[in-house]
C-alpha cells in the first residue's frame, strides 16, 4: 500500500468538503471544525488502534471484515495491514464516500465501499457473514440502535465478533464538553432538546446524533442475540479513578449551576442547569453507597462497586466487544500484559 500517497489524497479532499484553503492550519479553526478535520485525518490511526485492541479477541490474519459505517475508511486499511483477505466498508453518507474511495484507490487497497444502511435488514443480509465487524462512533447516529444491533448480530459469522464505539454521556469530560459539537450540558438533554440546543447556539438547524444509551442497554440488546459480551476498556485503579470523579462532578456542578447561554432561551437554559445537577445527584448517590460500603466493612463488595461506577462515569466511549460462541472456540493472538489485566478488570465487572 502506498500510505503517503493516500494521505495526500485523504488531506485534499477532507479540506475540501470542511471547506479549508490549503496552507491553512487545521490546529487555527474553530470548533467544532477543528475537530471534524482532525477526526477525518486520524482515520487510519484509530483504525489501527482499533485493531491492535481487538487481536486478543479474534485473530486478525484470513478474516473477512466489515466496517458498518466506514465514513473515512481508515479502519479498512487498518484491516488489511492486520491480515483480513477481505474488507468492505458501508456508509450511508455519500460525502464520506466520496472522500473514502479516491482515498483507498491511491492507496493501491483492494476494497469494497457502498452506500447503504447497516440498519436494514434485507441489505445486510446481501452482504453475507463476517468474522470481524466494526462499529465505530456510529452506534448513537442510527434511529433505531436495536434494529442496528439485530442487523450487527445477524452478520457475524460463528466465531466472530463485533466491536461498538458507544459513547457515554454520564462520563463528566462529554458533559462538559460533548463529542460531536463541544457544548456543554448538550449529551444529556432528550434529542428535540438537544437539536433546539445546536440550532440556538450555532444557528443551524443540523443535528445528526440520536439518543444516548446506558451500557447495560446495549449489553443486554446484544446478549439478546446470544453474542458474549465485554467491555474491553475499562481503566485499573478503581478507587484512584472514584476520587478523580468526584473532583470532575464538582467541576460539573459549578458550571452547571452557572450555566447561562446568552444564544439559548431562558426554558432550554434552566433545562440544562437542571439536566447537570440531576446527573451530579445521580453520581453523588452512587458515591454515598459505595462510601456506606466501605464503612460497613465490605470491602469487597465496596471494591466492585468501585469498579462498576469507573465503568459507568470515567469511560467516555466504551469499546464493546460482543462475540459469536463456536464450538471450534475463538481464534486469537496473543495478549499483553496490558490486555490480561483488562481482561481480569472484565472478569471482576461480569460478576
Amino acid at each position: 500500500m502506498d500510505l503517503q500517497a493516500a494521505n495526500t489524497v485523504l488531506e485534499k479532499e477532507v479540506r475540501r468538503l470542511y471547506k479549508v484553503p490549503e496552507g491553512v492550519p487545521v490546529q487555527e479553526l474553530t470548533e467544532p471544525g477543528r475537530t471534524y478535520v482532525n477526526y477525518a485525518l486520524e482515520t487510519v490511526l484509530r483504525g489501527r488502534l482499533a485493531m491492535e485492541e481487538l487481536r486478543p479477541y479474534r485473530a486478525l490474519q484470513g478474516i473477512r471484515f466489515l466496517d458498518a459505517g466506514c465514513a473515512y475508511g481508515g479502519f479498512l486499511i487498518a484491516a488489511a495491514e492486520s491480515g483480513a483477505r477481505e474488507v468492505v466498508g458501508i456508509d450511508l453518507d455519500d460525502r464520506f464516500l466520496d472522500i473514502a474511495r479516491p482515498f483507498l484507490d491511491a492507496a493501491g487497497m483492494p476494497h469494497r465501499v457502498a452506500k447503504g444502511d447497516v440498519s436494514d435488514p434485507a441489505f445486510m443480509e446481501g452482504l453475507g457473514g463476517f468474522d470481524l465487524i466494526t462499529c465505530n462512533d456510529v452506534i448513537e447516529h442510527v434511529d433505531s440502535v436495536p434494529l442496528l444491533i439485530r442487523c450487527l448480530a445477524r452478520a457475524t459469522n460463528e466465531g466472530g465478533c463485533v466491536y461498538i464505539a458507544a459513547p457515554n454521556r454520564m462520563c463528566p469530560e462529554f458533559i462538559r464538553k460533548d463529542p460531536h459539537f463541544q457544548l456543554f450540558g448538550i449529551v444529556l438533554l432528550p434529542r428535540q432538546a438537544a437539536r433546539r440546543y445546536l440550532a440556538s447556539r450555532m444557528g443551524y438547524d443540523y443535528y445528526d446524533v440520536g439518543e444516548y444509551f446506558e451500557l447495560d442497554f446495549h449489553r443486554a440488546l446484544l446478549e439478546s442475540h446470544g453474542l458474549e459480551v465485554q467491555v474491553i476498556n475499562v481503566p485499573g485503579g478503581h478507587q484512584e479513578r472514584v476520587a478523580e470523579l468526584e473532583a470532575q462532578f464538582r467541576e460539573v456542578e459549578t458550571a452547571g449551576a452557572a450555566f447561562r447561554d446568552p444564544k439559548l432561551p431562558d426554558d432550554l437554559n434552566a433545562e440544562v442547569r437542571g439536566a447537570a445537577a440531576a446527573a451530579v445527584q445521580e453520581f453523588r448517590t452512587r458515591l454515598g453507597r459505595l462510601r456506606d460500603l466501605e464503612g460497613w466493612g465490605q470491602q469487597e463488595a465496596a471494591d466492585l462497586e468501585a469498579a462498576r461506577m469507573t465503568r459507568d462515569y470515567a469511560v467516555p466511549v466504551w469499546h464493546i466487544v460482543a462475540r459469536r460462541p463456536s464450538a471450534k472456540g475463538y481464534k486469537t493472538e496473543s495478549p499483553g500484559l496490558a490486555t490480561k489485566l483488562r481482561r481480569k478488570a472484565g472478569r471482576l465487572l461480569r460478576r
